[in-house]
């Protein structure tokens, strides 16, 4: 029989585990058709893209919350478009926006497929996406894995805190 009781942080950190990269497979492959492979840091400057599209999620549940964000080359946007929607590449360019929607939809289902697998019990409040588009993915303190999506360099950024007013410090995975 499970407890219906969330775990405590430092349980719930542990859980983490493998489960953002076990969670951007899931989402990749069943609603993208892409593969997904773990990957090395990239060196930015060789990778040959115009801007990353970066969607940030934040979630809370009360005594945890955080973000997530998933960062991807442009035209990694526009393949998975392509393919979650089914339009044909020889067709005109999607609108911007439309992409922008389509990395926070990615990121969204990435969060959630996460926080699932790490702690079913938990009701978590997923916020928008926050979509910007940058240069290169900058590091800003938080955790970070990279991982290949049809062999292009996705960058997953997460950090977890305990809520403001707990008593207890800010921690992360």
């Amino acid at each position: 029989m499970s407890s219906t009781t969330p775990l405590p942080l430092p349980d719930f950190e542990r859980a983490v585990g493998g489960a953002i990269a076990l969670a951007v497979s899931t989402v990749a492959e069943r609603s993208f058709f892409a593969c997904v492979d773990r990957s090395e840091e990239p060196d930015l400057d060789d990778v040959n893209a115009a801007e990353w599209v970066v969607a940030t999620i934040r979630f809370d549940d009360g005594p945890v919350c955080g973000s997530l964000a998933c960062s991807l080359p442009s035209d990694l946007a526009l393949w998975l478009f392509d393919a979650f929607s089914g339009r044909d590449p020889a067709s005109p360019l999607p609108p911007r926006h439309q992409l922008d929607d389509l990395v926070g939809e990615f990121s969204n289902m990435v969060c959630g497929t996460w926080l699932t697998r790490c702690e079913a019990h938990r009701v978590f409040k997923l916020n928008p996406p926050v979509i910007t588009r940058v240069r290169q993915p900058e590091e800003d303190g938080c955790h970070r894995e990279w991982l290949a999506v049809n062999n292009r360099p996705v960058a997953i950024d997460w950090d977890i805190v305990r809520s403001p007013g707990d008593g207890t410090t800010t921690t992360g995975w």
